[in-house]
């Protein structure tokens, strides 16, 4: 428990006041690199054990692919949009936030693999986790069944 709570506590520091001053800086490509120095700091926290900092991991990751479907948008020369390809890393990362026991990350994966066009695959996912009590799949089900 004390191991968890240290953890938090760094994640806490990382992702909001570490976070709130990096954002803060101005300039050219800052942006990018401050959410890039986030990204690697969540990492080390991942990988010493923390889900919380895995979930950020995996929601940089899904919204870099989202940000290469939306950048062709604005972009007149663009002559087709590249639709997202499968990531074996992010699909291992959503199943390590599983394992790790937070069943948050059946929601994340129902995500994922909605951006990449296999969205039955993403029903099954966020099915499975609203039997664990997902409650982002609950949020899920709700947009998927409007849409059907």
């Amino acid at each position: 428990m004390e191991k968890r709570l240290e953890l938090l506590e760094k994640f806490y520091y990382l992702n909001y006041v570490e976070g709130d001053r990096l954002l803060e800086r101005k300039g050219k490509g800052m942006f990018m690199d401050s959410m890039s120095k986030i990204k690697q700091g969540n990492q080390k926290l991942c990988d010493a054990g923390l889900d919380t900092a895995c979930i950020q991991v995996f929601i940089y990751g899904l919204g870099e692919k989202a940000i290469d479907v939306v950048s062709v948008l604005g972009d007149k020369n663009a002559k087709e949009v590249k639709h997202p390809q499968a990531d074996a890393e992010l699909e291992k990362l959503g199943s390590k936030i599983i394992e790790m026991g937070n069943n948050e990350g059946y929601g994340l994966l129902y995500s994922y693999y909605t951006l990449i066009d296999q969205e039955k695959t993403g029903i099954e996912w966020n099915e499975k986790g609203l039997k664990k009590g997902c409650r982002l799949c609950a949020s899920n089900k709700e947009i998927y069944e409007k849409e059907l």
